[in-house]
């Protein structure tokens, strides 16, 4: 896969703001993105979904990091979420915005 992600590069943490809302910040404290604003979520689950959102550059690396000879199937890609290498390069695909 020749393309790429446009995202503020990682890693990123979840962590409060000075406000003592949750946010994902860089590991150098770049604010990347706010978690609360109007979220009528429990706290557990914003908390959650942040680490969630803190994790996917290590998790769009990893995927990225699979040889595309790894990911050569016999069918037409998108073919079918039971077979795994179109679940990778539909992941990426997305993080790419595709």
């Amino acid at each position: 896969m020749t393309h790429t992600a446009k995202h503020t590069p990682g890693p990123w943490i979840a962590d409060r703001n000075g406000l003592g809302e949750l946010a994902i910040f860089t590991t150098k404290g770049k604010h990347t993105l706010s978690c609360e604003g109007n979220n009528p979520l429990p706290l557990r689950q914003r908390e959650a979904n942040a680490e969630l959102q803190a994790a996917a550059p290590a998790m769009y690396k990893a995927l990225k990091a699979i040889p595309d000879s790894a990911l050569n199937c016999e069918h037409k890609y998108p073919h079918t979420y039971a077979c795994w290498n179109c679940i990778v390069r539909a992941a990426l695909a997305q993080a790419e915005g595709k």
